[in-house]
C-alpha cells in the first residue's frame, strides 16, 4: 500500500508509547492521522506535536472497549477525511498478579481492552473499508506474549493469545471476501513504554517492578518502534515485530513445547528472587 497525502491512518492507544510512535511515523509520511486514547491530556499533546494546526490530525478521547465509542470514532474519521486506508488497533493494558487473586473487574478490563478493543475496531471500520473496495490494511498490536505464557500475567497472556488467533482468522476471512484488504499481526519486543507503570493489579507487585526495570534498561525507543512497525505494515507483512530474533526464538520454543507435549515451564520468571 503506497502512502499518499489523501490516505488516512487510524491508531488507537496513541497518547503515548508505541501508538504515539506509529502515529508520528504515519504523519511523517504525509498521511492524515486519526488518533484516540482514554488519556485526554496525552492525546491533546500528541495532536499538537504532530500537527499544531490540526488540519491533518484528529484526536478523540475514546475507550476502545466501548463499541459505540468506536463507531463514533469511525464516523468522525470518515466525516473529516472521507476515507480510511489503515487501521492499527494498538491500545492495550497489562496486569500483574495471581490468577485467583485478581478481581473480576481486573480480568474483564484486560480482556475488554486487549481483545474486545481490536474486535470493536474491526467491527467499526472494516465494513466501510470493504464497501470502499480500495486497497487497505488492518493491523492489531499483540505481543510476543502471544507466543508464550508467563505466570503472574494470565489475563494479559490469555488476551494476547486470543488477539493473535483473531488476526489469523481475520486474514483468512478477508482473503476470501475482500482480498484487497491486508492484515498484520504486530508482536513487538521490549519497548520503553509506560504499560507496566500503568498496569492493573497490585502496585507493589514484584513482577511489575522487575518488568519496569527490564523495559527501562533494554526497551526500544517508542518512536523507532513506531517507524519499524509501520514500515513492515506498509510492505504488506503479516508478521510484524521490532525484534525478529526474539520473535523467532519464541516461536521455535512454542512449537517445540507443543510437539514435545511438555508441561508448562517458566521461560522467564519476573517473580524470581
Amino acid at each position: 500500500m503506497e502512502t499518499k497525502h489523501s490516505q488516512t491512518a487510524v491508531v488507537t492507544g496513541a497518547a503515548s508509547g508505541i501508538g504515539r510512535g506509529i502515529a508520528r511515523a504515519a504523519a511523517d509520511l504525509g498521511m492524515n492521522v486519526v488518533i484516540c486514547d482514554r488519556d485526554e491530556q496525552g492525546l491533546q499533546n500528541v495532536v499538537r506535536e504532530l500537527d499544531p494546526a490540526a488540519h491533518r490530525v484528529l484526536g478523540l478521547v475514546t475507550d476502545v472497549s466501548d463499541p459505540l465509542a468506536m463507531s463514533r470514532l469511525a464516523e468522525a474519521a470518515w466525516e473529516r477525511f472521507g476515507s480510511v486506508e489503515l487501521v492499527i488497533s494498538n491500545a492495550g493494558v497489562e496486569i500483574g498478579g495471581k490468577s485467583w487473586e485478581l478481581s473480576h473487574d481486573e480480568w474483564k478490563r484486560t480482556i475488554d481492552v486487549n481483545l474486545m478493543g481490536p474486535v470493536n475496531c474491526i467491527r467499526a471500520f472494516l465494513p466501510r473499508m470493504i464497501s470502499a473496495g480500495k486497497p487497505a490494511h488492518v493491523a492489531v498490536v499483540s505481543s510476543l506474549g502471544a507466543l508464550c505464557s508467563i505466570g503472574g500475567q494470565a489475563p494479559y497472556m490469555a488476551s494476547k493469545h486470543a488477539a493473535q488467533a483473531l488476526c489469523e482468522s481475520l486474514y483468512l476471512e478477508l482473503q476470501r471476501h475482500a482480498p484487497f484488504i491486508r492484515v498484520s499481526s504486530v508482536l513487538p519486543g521490549s519497548v520503553k513504554t509506560q504499560i507496566w507503570q500503568n498496569a492493573l493489579g497490585a502496585k507493589n507487585d514484584r513482577g511489575r517492578q522487575t518488568m519496569i526495570k527490564l523495559v527501562s534498561e533494554s526497551g526500544l525507543d517508542p518512536e523507532l518502534a513506531g517507524q519499524t512497525i509501520l514500515a513492515q505494515i506498509l510492505k504488506g507483512e503479516f508478521w510484524v515485530t521490532t525484534d525478529f530474533e526474539m520473535m523467532s526464538m519464541f516461536a521455535k520454543m512454542r512449537g517445540e513445547f507443543m510437539v514435545s507435549r511438555r508441561s508448562p515451564f517458566w521461560h522467564f520468571d519476573p517473580y524470581a528472587e
